[in-house]
């Protein structure tokens, strides 16, 4: 395995992966919806600031990287108010990445 793809990279949680996978020698993609500044600088790691609810961004993002593996670490931002308000928000787009990330990656392993 050489090559690794974090979504959410720019949060908390994809932030540390990133540096961690960086420092046992991966390469590393990056995606986020914005690049935040405590990204680590490396030429071992590319960013790519783009919405993944849009299915053609993720077709385009495995099909031009060929990930060895894959950490989901995307959340949608929000309120407990706003999440008890309007569910759908937070479960469409979900359902939506999810379902495409798994799709692309059946892809690459199983041709």
């Amino acid at each position: 395995m050489k090559k690794v793809l974090i979504t959410g990279c720019s949060g908390l949680v994809g932030i540390h992966l990133v540096k961690k996978c960086l420092a046992n020698g991966y390469d590393v993609v990056g995606v986020d919806m914005r690049h935040s500044e405590n990204l680590p600088t490396s030429e071992k790691f590319t960013f790519y600031e783009m919405d993944l609810t849009i299915e053609d961004n993720v077709k385009n993002l495995f099909f031009y990287e060929t990930p060895d593996a894959v950490f989901n670490c995307f959340g949608v931002k929000g309120s407990p108010l706003r999440a008890k308000n309007n569910p759908v928000d937070f479960l469409y787009p979900s359902f939506k990445i999810n379902t495409e990330i798994i799709n692309q990656c059946s892809k690459i392993t199983f041709g």
